[in-house]
């Protein structure tokens, strides 16, 4: 949960799934209430959770995808140093339909 200190409400969700141990990775997912977009707050939170997974977790390789018509969320990863790996078509589900998404990886050892 990400909670914005000054409510003391939840205001959104980041999570790591699917990780490999055999190759030492993690997916990063998220998403934050329209109410608080544009505001750092979900670079904030992935810079940290980047950090946390690198340092703590030990994992080398952490990937994140997103929607093709959100661009704001590729954004997001591209300010936390994640590099653009391609786009899969018609990949991924979500509450509008099959998507096309981009996908992201950063390396703690390049």
């Amino acid at each position: 949960m990400i909670e914005l200190k000054s409510i003391h409400q939840p205001i959104g969700t980041i999570s790591g799934m699917n990780p490999n141990k055999l190759i030492s990775s993690v997916e990063l997912g998220y998403c934050i209430g329209d109410k608080w977009w544009h505001q750092g707050l979900m670079t904030e939170a992935v810079q940290a959770v980047i950090g946390y997974f690198f340092e703590t977790c030990n994992f080398n390789r952490i990937t994140a995808k997103h929607d093709l018509n959100n661009p704001y969320s590729g954004q997001v990863m591209k300010k936390c140093n994640m590099k653009y790996e391609g786009t899969f078509l018609q990949a991924a589900m979500n509450n509008q339909g099959i998507c096309d998404v981009a996908n992201y990886a950063i390396l703690k050892r390049p």
